[in-house]
């Protein structure tokens, strides 16, 4: 059910970025979503990443999930 609610909010955040009106000519936006896993007892929470999105000012998106995560796994 998680992944679902992700998936939901970041259909959401899409419509809704818009690129075209305060971002410079070499304006990036780095979209970086995931899920927050609460652990039990004194361990610390853990953040799963799920995507990293880049986009430019055109709305053109690169996506370096597949790049990052390799490098931290």
């Amino acid at each position: 059910m998680a992944n679902k609610m992700h998936d939901i909010a970041l259909e959401y955040l899409e419509k809704i970025i818009t690129t075209k009106h305060w971002m410079g000519p070499n304006s990036k936006l780095a979209v970086l979503s995931g899920l927050m896993i609460n652990v039990c007892g004194e361990q610390p929470d853990v953040f799963e990443p799920k995507q990293f999105t880049v986009l430019d000012v055109n709305g053109n998106k690169r996506d370096l999930s597949g790049k990052t995560w390799a490098k931290v796994r």
